[in-house]
């Protein structure tokens, strides 16, 4: 009688079947749900970064483009404001007025918007012709930044001319009036004053006094103050009628210069000093001048 071996029944590690007929899976396979699921995150996930990545790098290119243009421009063009030093004599306006004055001499001219082509000699010398005090003027375009430097050198103030029916003015070592003493910052009861005797009327930016006429004047000044400014506002001339010369008050009378450029100031103020000294000896006092404008004849009324 032959026996046959029984073999094992198969089970099928994938898939059985449930009592109620239903498909199950088992560990070792993905569902059809999932993989989908996958197929679409691994499809995806990767344009989302292509896009990000994109959308960085466009920021970051057009942020270094809009900083370079920045810079550029920075670096080419100029500001109406100017960065302003008042150098020698100090200031006779306020830091304001002294700027507006320079915007407007900067801005009538489109080349002067630009380093490169900024008109320097140009605008430094219309910046000087509205400031009469301004001997000097320079203009430049800065190497970093864009407001331009300007630097006023201004002659130091002299003396106050007081006219009647005028308004007084401030008259710098130079001889030209300045400014009206209301409007200027300068301290002008610390200066000498002029009075105007002459029967001519002045005005702002007038020349009242040649440079060798100032030069003689100034050296009347330090005889009388001796430097010391303090004592400025001690010293009372009078601009007479006749050319070339300058009066000083010694109390009830004047004392007679000479500003021809032959004339000595020194010889003529030791004469008067000197002539002073004898009426004082004398107790005499003169009722109108003493007239020293030849220094070695001195004439007294």
């Amino acid at each position: 009688m032959l026996f046959r071996k029984k073999k094992k029944p198969t089970v099928d590690t994938r898939q059985r079947n449930t009592g109620s007929g239903q498909k199950v899976n088992s560990y070792y396979t993905a569902s059809k749900k999932q993989i989908t699921t996958f197929q679409r995150h691994t499809s995806t996930e990767p344009a989302k970064k292509s896009v990000g990545k994109i959308i960085k790098t466009y920021s970051t290119v057009v942020l270094g483009s809009t900083l370079l243009i920045i810079a550029l421009f920075a670096m080419v063009t100029l500001s109406s404001t100017a960065s302003i030093r008042i150098e020698n004599g100090g200031e006779y306006r306020t830091p304001e007025q002294y700027q507006a004055i320079i915007n407007e001499a900067l801005q009538k001219q489109v080349n002067n918007k630009f380093k490169l082509t900024l008109d320097s000699n140009g605008v430094a010398e219309d910046i000087k012709r509205q400031l009469p005090e301004a001997y000097n003027v320079a203009v430049y375009a800065p190497l970093f930044g864009r407001n331009p430097e300007v630097i006023i050198t201004t002659a130091a103030p002299f003396a106050v001319l007081q006219q009647d029916n005028a308004p007084s003015l401030v008259m710098s070592e130079r001889g030209r009036l300045v400014l009206e003493t209301t409007q200027s910052v300068v301290d002008s009861t610390h200066l000498a004053t002029i009075t105007n005797e002459s029967g001519t009327r002045y005005n702002t930016n007038d020349q009242l006094f040649k440079p060798d006429e100032m030069a003689s004047l100034r050296a009347l000044q330090f005889q009388y103050t001796k430097g010391d400014i303090n004592l400025q506002g001690s010293v009372a001339y009078v601009l007479p009628i006749a050319p070339r010369e300058i009066h000083t008050k010694e109390g009830t009378y004047i004392a007679k210069f000479s500003l021809n450029d032959d004339a000595n100031i020194t010889q003529q103020f030791g004469a008067l000093r000197a002539v002073q000294a004898q009426l004082q000896a004398q107790d005499k006092t003169p009722q109108e001048y003493i007239d020293v404008r030849l220094a070695a004849k001195v004439f007294i009324r």
